[in-house]
């Protein structure tokens, strides 16, 4: 955006998206929307409507729609807006940046103003101003996590790392989604895995699936041995089932015990 004019151009722009259905710095609303077979419209709000969304608003939205038969559950304050993108199923919601050019044109409470504006980062190209800000600032924004794996008695592979995002996997940055984005099939196999990093207080660390990794850990994945394997899915070997299965073997008794002497 051009700092030296106004308002008008991030206008026209939100609106042209918003045509489209993207949705700048909003996220989805909290309303789940059933489609049944039978039973008519069921409406439940758990909190005050205060935007003009209520039982009437709904069943006339879907009667546009030629719905007659849904279960409504609104958790949050919304609008006619919000439930009609929920309808459609079909919207975007993507975090935005306004990055403002030619901030070496205006005056020092200027660029101020414009600093304090919620995501806005004021950048010069020409003078080459703030441009280690924006690369902060999209760095926290896209929310990367790098995780580097490690082979048993080799140094950890720093040329290709797991770049994790809250869109990929699970949606989580913990080592289940590192794992699998690396391969499905690893986690019938996994036992624990080792972290060195910021993640842990000491490294190494045995870790589960659950645990939250941050950028640049490392990480090496422990498999089970086969013994481990049939284990984990036959349960433990009690000497009473069948070797490499679950089933009982009646032929197996246990020996009383013998009676100390006394």
């Amino acid at each position: 955006l051009d700092a030296t004019k106004d308002d008008q151009q991030k206008a026209m722009l939100e609106h042209e998206l918003d045509i489209v259905g993207i949705r700048l710095n909003r996220r989805s609303p909290d309303i789940s929307f059933t489609k049944t077979k039978t039973g008519g419209l069921r409406f439940n709000s758990i909190v005050q409507q205060t935007q003009g969304f209520d039982q009437a608003a709904c069943h006339s939205v879907l009667q546009q729609y030629k719905l007659f038969n849904a279960d409504v559950v609104v958790r949050e304050d919304v609008t006619v807006d919000d439930f009609i993108d929920v309808i459609e199923g079909n919207r975007k919601y993507c975090p935005c940046i306004y990055v403002y050019n030619k901030i070496d044109m205006l005056s020092i409470p200027q660029i101020d103003e414009l600093a304090r504006r919620p995501n806005t980062v004021p950048i010069s190209v020409n003078s080459k101003m703030n441009l280690d800000g924006l690369l902060e600032r999209l760095w926290e924004e896209l929310a990367l996590v790098r995780v580097y794996t490690k082979k048993p008695r080799l140094f950890p592979d720093f040329e290709d790392p797991i770049v994790i995002t809250p869109q990929r996997g699970n949606k989580t940055s913990n080592v289940e989604n590192a794992v699998t984005i690396l391969h499905k099939q690893l986690l019938e196999e996994f036992k624990h895995c080792l972290v060195w990093g910021r993640s842990v207080k000491q490294s190494p660390a045995i870790c589960g699936l659950k645990h939250d990794l941050m950028d640049e850990d490392v990480i090496q994945i422990q498999k089970m041995t086969p013994a481990e394997k049939a284990r984990a899915a036959h349960g433990k070997k009690t000497g009473t089932t069948l070797p490499g299965t679950n089933i009982r073997d009646e032929n197996k008794k246990k020996e009383a015990k013998k009676p100390l002497k006394s």
